[in-house]
């Protein structure tokens, strides 16, 4: 497999998705057993854009190891600016993206940040894992519509 690093706005589409209204995203690992966050809080769209984005940095450093961050980013000043772009981008007001391009923006993200071990056991598969089944159930419900339409 391959991996790359993928853009800011992609990590923040995909939170702004989890967390667009009425969605009651409620993140949880079920490989730890645990909330994602902790108890103390509900995530925001940074914290989840950020856990997707570190993710992604993790996977590209463990498929490419003979460079810094997997080559995609020179050295720990530059990853540390590259995690601000996806801070700032997640304080911008946008629309979310709909169902099918979460769909798609999901297994994109997940494809390119699942080369460790133990990518199962990260926040950010589950966070993904319930973007993609919460995209698939309204892109689902939306053909059911349709049908009892025509």
């Amino acid at each position: 497999m391959s991996a790359y690093l993928c853009d800011p706005a992609d990590f923040v589409a995909l939170a702004r998705y989890a967390k667009r209204p009425c969605n009651g995203f409620n993140g949880y690992n079920l490989f730890s057993k645990e909330r994602i966050g902790g108890d103390d809080g509900e995530l925001n769209v940074r914290d989840i854009a950020l856990k997707l984005a570190t993710a992604n940095i993790c996977s590209v450093a463990y498929r490419y190891p003979r460079e810094p961050f997997g080559g995609f980013l020179k050295d720990e000043e530059e990853m540390v600016e590259f995690m601000c772009e996806v801070a700032q981008e997640a304080r911008q007001n946008q629309m979310p993206p709909s169902h099918s391009e979460a769909f798609m923006l999901a297994a994109q993200v997940e494809y390119q940040s699942c080369e460790r071990d133990d990518w199962i056991e990260q926040d950010a598969y589950w966070i993904l894992q319930s973007i993609r089944n919460d995209a698939g159930r309204k892109m689902a419900q939306a053909v059911e519509d349709l049908k009892e339409v025509a």
